[in-house]
């Protein structure tokens, strides 16, 4: 599987703002006023990659640059055609805790490296099923522990939902990425006990290589 750290390419994905200040003069009157401004979260900021959740009534938040960093990466098997499986990952190296989407599985008949075009059309705003190990769809893993994985693999998802609610493109020192907005709710397992996460919501990037 190759992976590819994010700290660089989230330089180019900042969103920015315009806005344009107009004034008038008062005649005859010197208005000394000062504005107020009210702080306001931009939901649809891409900027930082994050995984949030609650998992069993409890909160998560996962947020890169706070002990944490993201890395995409892809598993393939080559032959007459490829077929490409995208990944995402944040992660604490001092703790062992993370946090990871997969998507599958894309096929590509122009080589290893799927066609832009092909690319964007896999990864795109759209509703998504879960599948056993992203075979045709969406794996969430979500590690706790060193030892302590908890998957959708392998447990019933009904009443599950996904969807990729926001997909910007962008290319970075030669790279082609889609940066994503996720949102769900799913079962997670350890392969005994069964955990629900509600909330989920994920920031990262798939790249295409």
């Amino acid at each position: 599987m190759k992976k590819t750290k994010l700290s660089l390419i989230l330089l180019s994905l900042t969103i920015i703002a315009s806005i344009t200040i107009s004034s008038c003069k008062k005649d005859d009157t010197d208005d000394t006023t000062t504005p107020t401004t009210t702080p306001t979260t931009n939901e649809n900021d891409l900027s930082v990659s994050k995984f949030t959740a609650t998992i069993d009534g409890t909160n998560y938040s996962y947020i890169e640059g706070t002990d944490f960093e993201g890395i995409c990466g892809t598993d393939k098997n080559v032959g007459d055609s490829a077929t490409i499986i995208y990944s995402y990952e944040i992660w604490n190296n001092a703790n062992n805790s993370s946090a990871g989407i997969t998507k599958g599985t894309l096929v590509s008949h122009s080589g290893s490296v799927a066609s832009t075009t092909l690319f964007n059309s896999f990864i795109t705003t759209s509703t998504c099923s879960f599948s056993d190990n992203a075979a045709n769809g969406i794996e969430i893993k979500w590690k706790s522990s060193p030892t302590n994985v908890w998957t959708t693999t392998g447990t019933n998802q009904a009443g599950s939902s996904f969807s990729f609610a926001i997909v910007n493109y962008t290319d970075v020192m030669g790279s082609h990425y889609a940066r994503f907005k996720a949102t769900f709710n799913c079962k997670l397992t350890n392969g005994s006990t069964v955990k629900t996460l509600t909330n989920g919501v994920f920031i990262g990037s798939f790249e295409n290589q």
